[in-house]
């Protein structure tokens, strides 16, 4: 069995036996510079990725701030940067981490996004403030690669771990390759496209979760 990552660089690429993993990045995470001052009144910050926590800069400035992360590998990358205490939703989504800290009374929270993320839900949610520090740029020639693979069902499941990368991919899906979606709001982003398995734990060890359980049934 094959089955296609689109993770970027440096991401964590499972292994699984007798499974032939390809990853292909068809990102490239590019760090953006932010204005930092948003960062003096805060009094809790929220990451939403990986790779958020990668390309911020400013840890010593959020150490009497409440911390919070979208899921557990979010959480991790906190943890090695020296902040031992964060909180994490029990569903690992960006609104119930939102959610939560509102729960927890916070007044002026900030939020760290991509620039894919903040544009597409800016209008969305307006109860905290959005800090965006990095965006994602389209490995074109990777994603045309990606797309062939998929066209022509040279793999049997494709692993798919962002609205954004489903939007670039929706459209060379067919029939006969399974789709592994994270989360609700990758999956809506596909929407059409048949044989979707969507993660119950949206992050991803839910993924690899679904991956086992497609693995069982197709060894009967």
């Amino acid at each position: 069995m094959k089955i296609l990552l689109l993770r970027p660089e440096n991401s964590r690429i499972p292994v699984l036996n007798n499974v032939e993993i390809i990853n292909i990045p068809i990102f490239e995470i590019r760090c953006v510079k932010y204005d930092n001052e948003i960062l003096n009144q805060i009094d809790g910050i929220g990451f939403t990725s990986v790779n958020g926590v990668m390309c911020f800069k400013d840890f010593d400035r959020i150490r009497l701030s409440k911390i919070y992360a979208v899921g557990r590998s979010t959480a991790m990358a906190i943890m090695n940067k020296g902040f031992p205490d964060v909180k994490v939703p029990t569903e690992f989504t960006v609104n119930s981490m939102i959610q939560l800290m509102l729960n927890d009374g916070l007044k002026n929270p900030v939020v760290v996004r991509s620039k894919v993320g903040y544009e597409r839900d800016r209008e969305l949610i307006r109860n905290v403030v959005f800090l965006v520090d990095y965006d994602l740029e389209v490995i074109e020639h990777n994603l045309e690669r990606a797309k062939s693979l998929i066209k022509e069902c040279r793999v049997d499941i494709v692993v798919v771990t962002s609205s954004k990368i489903a939007s670039l991919i929706k459209d060379s899906i067919s029939n006969c390759i399974k789709i592994v979606s994270i989360g609700p709001i990758t999956s809506s982003a596909l929407e059409g496209v048949n044989n979707i398995y969507e993660a119950k734990q949206h992050d991803i060890n839910g993924v690899l979760n679904i991956i086992s359980d497609l693995l069982r049934d197709s060894n009967g």
